[in-house]
């Protein structure tokens, strides 16, 4: 694949970041992935980032929220982090429902 075992192990050990596009479109064709395998490839790389940067306009209480949730990343039950996760995911579910609560209130033809 032109790169040395050293890169790989760093990056298996998570003491380097995630490769770039160069390196995934390499894997991809290497190892014959298929869409799906290619997918979750590209998921896990994005999901591995070990840092993030805050948007400039962030506000002033997620800024707080997250800075409390950084000192207590060592502390959290998995239970914490699941019902995190749930509630992230709520806005989708209300954004749903609040959807389906017009089209109930005004019919379907009219949205």
């Amino acid at each position: 694949m032109g790169c040395e075992q050293g890169f790989i192990s760093t990056m298996e050990l998570g003491r380097k970041g995630p490769p770039n596009e160069s390196f995934i479109n390499k894997l991809v064709v290497v190892f014959g992935l298929n869409q799906d395998e290619e997918t979750l490839l590209r998921k896990t790389v994005k999901n591995s980032h070990r840092k993030f940067v805050l948007p400039a306009d962030a506000s002033t209480e997620l800024y707080e929220f997250l800075h409390e949730l950084w000192g207590q990343l060592d502390n959290l039950d998995p239970i914490q982090v699941n019902m995190m996760r749930q509630i992230v995911g709520l806005k989708s579910q209300l954004n749903v429902s609040s959807k389906l609560a017009e089209i109930r209130r005004y019919g379907g033809d009219k949205m």
